[in-house]
């Protein structure tokens, strides 16, 4: 019984190193040395899955370091948001402001309400898109008062989408969601 014990507390000690706070040491001990590449490949993959999953703890990481980010970087994160934007609206939207708030005004804020109610789905093919608008709306009527604007700006996104291929503008990627 005991072996268990210790082998169930080993198990849980160095999953918890995988948890947001040890990482996020990782990553900010990493940009700061001006080395954003250098992020383990394992490590960035575990950070992008926890917050495209919605999960608190991961999502209220981002204000700590996506100033650092790359642009590759900041496009996956964005990403991760939209999905999180299902999983679980109210906390992916109440992080947003907190992640502009760290950022230095030098370039475009990715992380507003605006971008990412809109749907960032034009890498995507029609049916993906079509069906992360659906999943997405589904959700954020779901979340009630707090999803209504984002609700709003993604209907609004999905309309001008759905104008634009009337008129044969709309070059649909090739990526497949989920």
């Amino acid at each position: 019984m005991k072996i268990l014990l210790v082998l169930g507390l080993i198990s849980f000690l160095s999953w918890s190193e995988e948890m947001p706070h040890g990482l996020i040491k990782e990553i900010n001990a990493q940009s700061q040395i001006n080395n954003r590449e250098s992020v383990k490949n394992q490590n960035w993959r575990l950070l992008v899955s926890g917050i495209s999953r919605g999960e608190p703890e991961w999502l209220r990481t981002i204000p700590q370091f996506a100033a650092q980010l790359s642009t590759e970087q900041r496009h996956e994160i964005m990403n991760a948001l939209g999905n999180a934007l299902i999983h679980n609206p109210v906390d992916t939207l109440n992080i947003l402001p907190d992640i502009s708030k760290t950022l230095d005004g030098s370039g475009i804020d990715l992380y507003r309400w605006d971008y990412l109610c809109v749907g960032l789905v034009m890498d995507y093919t029609r049916e993906s898109a079509y069906r992360y608008y659906a999943t997405a709306m589904e959700a954020l009527k779901q979340s009630g008062e707090q999803g209504r604007e984002c609700l709003t700006l993604m209907q609004e996104g999905l309309n001008e989408i759905e104008q634009d291929e009337r008129r044969g503008k709309v070059h649909w990627g090739h990526k497949i969601w989920p």
